[in-house]
């Protein structure tokens, strides 16, 4: 168990590291070819919460909000692929998702046997793919060409 903690702190630190990279970059000012979306990045339609009268229908609304944020996020690793190739992207990205896999399991492990479990990793997993979409969007702006 011990080694798994530490292999999670790894990631975690990585992670963080991969982040203070990309803020760096997109501080430093560089410019870059900014991409054609017109939907800001991160940006998904709420407005099925308003009218959600059930839990069922919330979670139907959480799966609804991340297929929107997850296609974006697949558009600009289709971008990122092109500078540093598929594999390696595709390396980092699956262990992005180890990371948020783990950070949204354990955000609902107080609720591990209550009805809103899928609602409150559906919320977490929305939050973390936005945070990450921005994140890639803003490298991509600010990387030179």
């Amino acid at each position: 168990m011990a080694s798994q903690s530490a292999r999670c702190f790894r990631y975690l630190v990585a992670l963080t590291l991969v982040g203070l990279f990309f803020l760096s970059i997109v501080s430093s000012g560089a410019s870059g070819a900014i991409p054609t979306s017109t939907t800001a990045p991160g940006s998904y339609d709420s407005s099925c919460e308003k009218t959600a009268q059930s839990q069922i229908q919330l979670d139907q609304c959480a799966q609804s909000e991340l297929k929107q944020v997850q296609t974006q996020l697949t558009t600009l690793l289709t971008e990122d692929s092109a500078q540093f190739g598929k594999r390696t992207v595709n390396k980092v990205q699956g262990r992005w998702r180890q990371f948020r896999d783990a950070e949204c399991d354990l955000e609902a492990k107080p609720y591990r046997h209550g009805t809103i479990v899928p609602l409150i990793i559906g919320e977490c997993e929305i939050q973390l793919t936005v945070q990450r979409t921005q994140s890639l969007s803003a490298y991509l702006r600010s990387r030179p060409h």
